[in-house]
């Protein structure tokens, strides 16, 4: 049974790292979660630094990521915030919503945010070193999600644009790390299957997640989950 992990708004940012993130929770490597609210700050954030995108078109990519991967949004933490100690405590909501899905892991970019000491047995995790152990566990496992990335570019220039993009959003070390596993066979029949429903479903939302690839920075995001986040996939 694969553990569980819950995604900052912060990483669900960069379109890359999203799209890599909710694959790696379709392929069964783990149980990935969010919370609603973690999507409002998200797609609050996208709004307000992209007033040229459609709003419907960004509550499309909402859906369609609800429906990517199986019980996806952790529900009724909100007694639970009060009771918790954080630096800030606008980053309650988020570690009381760890703490009711039974997350191992919370993936953020914000790690002095937060302490081990006040995280008890949950450990927070940057999406770099999150991706890296990923490999220690199934290097061939990961290496197809990569390759289905590169797969849904189509005439995109292949998997060096693939692993350059998910570099400037912060995976430099786990990019590294796969890339000597991409060159061997591919994987069983059953985890071929593992494209982006999400992706496919809407060729518009793959436009934009392009376009605003190309927009991710070097490094990730910085906003807190419970500030501004941002934005939107590989995909949309």
């Amino acid at each position: 049974m694969p553990f569980t992990v819950i995604y900052d708004a912060c990483v669900l940012y960069p379109a890359s790292l999203r799209d890599i993130l909710i694959r790696v929770g379709q392929a069964g490597l783990v149980h990935a979660r969010w919370t609603d609210r973690i999507l409002d700050e998200c797609f609050g954030s996208i709004l307000r630094n992209r007033p040229d995108l459609r709003p419907d078109r960004l509550q499309r990519t909402r859906q369609l990521m609800g429906e990517a991967i199986r019980d996806v949004v952790v529900e009724g933490y909100g007694n639970l915030a009060a009771g918790l100690e954080l630096p800030d405590e606008d980053d309650r909501h988020f570690l009381a919503a760890a703490i009711k899905a039974g997350a191992q892991i919370i993936v953020t970019f914000n790690l002095r945010d937060f302490p081990p000491q006040q995280l008890g047995e949950i450990e927070a995790q940057a999406p770099d070193t999150f991706l890296y152990n990923l490999i220690d566990l199934s290097p061939g496992t990961l290496a197809h999600v990569i390759r289905s990335m590169e797969e849904d570019l189509g005439s995109r220039p292949g998997i060096d644009y693939v692993l350059a993009t998910l570099k400037r959003a912060g995976l430099r070390k786990s990019m590294d790390a796969i890339r000597p596993y991409l060159s061997y066979p591919r994987p069983s029949a059953s985890l071929v299957r593992l494209r982006t429903t999400w992706r496919r479903r809407s060729s518009s939302a793959r436009l934009y997640a392009m376009s605003c690839s190309k927009r991710t920075r070097r490094r990730g995001p910085t906003l807190r989950a419970s500030s501004r986040p941002v934005s939107i996939s590989f995909t949309t």
